[in-house]
């Protein structure tokens, strides 16, 4: 029987023993690479959508808020928030019901490609003094992720109407 320093210095190949030993730090560090890999990827997906949210925010509130702060009158009717600029212009603001877009008078303010599985809700409520609350929500199909975000409006157009007596 070979005694056992014999055994690792053979130089012709490698033994069994020393397979084993390779493999098993191998399998080791791919583990823990992985373990480590995988939350930081989710994370990063999970802020990836986190910043889409917001830019669809940013591009949905901006379109509303500049109508209404020009409006002369706001409303919401049947799920629609209508907001009327200049006693002329009548927006509304609608989410169509198999894609979930918000709508501005029939035509799609993002496109339902690019943000799949995301459904976009519009309402309204009529504050005190003149002010009004305009709330956009953002929820997922498919996820947990529900999010919402209020805006207070006070139409300049409208307050200097009721100013005026109009």
């Amino acid at each position: 029987m070979k005694s056992f320093t014999r055994i690792f210095r053979n130089k012709i190949g490698m033994t069994l023993v020393e397979t084993v030993v390779g493999m098993f730090i191998f399998v080791t560090v791919v583990t823990t690479v992985t373990a480590v890999m995988v939350p930081a990827m989710r994370m990063f997906a999970r802020a990836n959508e986190l910043a889409e949210i917001n830019a669809l925010f940013d591009t949905l509130s901006a379109e509303i808020l500049d109508d209404a702060s020009r409006a002369t009158h706001i409303e919401e009717k049947d799920g629609a928030v209508f907001i009327t600029v200049n006693n002329a212009a009548v927006w509304e603001y609608s989410v169509d019901a198999d894609t979930g877009v918000l709508l501005k008078g029939g035509v799609a303010l993002f496109d339902a490609r690019y943000y799949k599985n995301k459904t976009v809700g519009v309402g309204c409520a009529a504050g005190d003094d003149g002010q009004f609350s305009i709330t956009l929500t953002i929820s997922m199909y498919g996820g947990d992720l529900v999010t919402a975000r209020t805006y207070a409006v006070r139409p300049v157009l409208m307050a200097a109407n009721q100013y005026n007596g109009d």
